[in-house]
């Protein structure tokens, strides 16, 4: 199955319908996401752990927002950790256009950065988070193509070649046994982060 990571504070929930279409079409596989909002269930991170770790595949719909989030830092530092030590695939899709390779790189490593979220309010992703974004997230193909604001014919077909792409990569093995990073997600004073300590 694909467990596919969001956040509900974004605009990831417009389009998820249509992203979980593609790939259930294209790859035969049920999706699994949180449609229900689980965050008050008392069991959630162990429901989210079992999903990400059935998973044959992981989806991230990654924005500034879901990297401020501690459920989705969670599911983010499962799918890592299970990717390292396991060979699971990931993809990671840019639902906000702050999120992007382009604006990534300009991020600071030492102070973090300010997001706006759906409402228009300030978040701030921690440094921490940022170095792992940069030093972890990047090495993985981001997809691109759900930021267009139009949902006309060219803007399907592109969506729908990306999902093409994801899964015939997900139908080839990934070579060699990588290096583990060592992961922790926890509360500062700012709020949520996910950290990584070189093994």
């Amino acid at each position: 199955g694909i467990f596919a990571s969001h956040c509900w504070r974004d605009r990831s929930g417009e389009l998820l319908p249509g992203l979980k279409r593609l790939l259930e079409a294209l790859s035969g596989d049920l999706v699994w996401m949180d449609l229900e909002e689980l965050m008050e269930e008392t069991q959630f991170a162990s429901r989210m752990f079992e999903g990400v770790q059935a998973a044959r595949v992981v989806v991230i719909c990654l924005s500034g927002v879901y990297l401020t989030r501690q459920n989705c830092l969670l599911e983010l530092m499962w799918a890592l950790q299970q990717h390292f030590a396991h060979g699971k695939h990931i993809f990671i899709v840019s639902v906000d256009p702050q999120v992007t390779i382009k604006t990534i790189q300009t991020w600071s490593r030492e102070e973090g950065v300010e997001v706006t979220d759906a409402k228009g309010n300030v978040v701030r992703v921690g440094a921490e988070t940022v170095r792992v974004v940069k030093d972890l997230v990047t090495g993985f193909k981001v997809y691109e193509e759900w930021l267009a604001p139009d949902h006309g014919e060219a803007a399907l077909q592109k969506q729908h070649a990306a999902v093409a792409e994801m899964i015939d990569s997900a139908c080839s093995p990934l070579q060699g046994k990588k290096e583990q990073p060592v992961l922790a997600v926890k509360e500062v004073a700012s709020g949520w982060v996910i950290e990584h300590t070189a093994p």
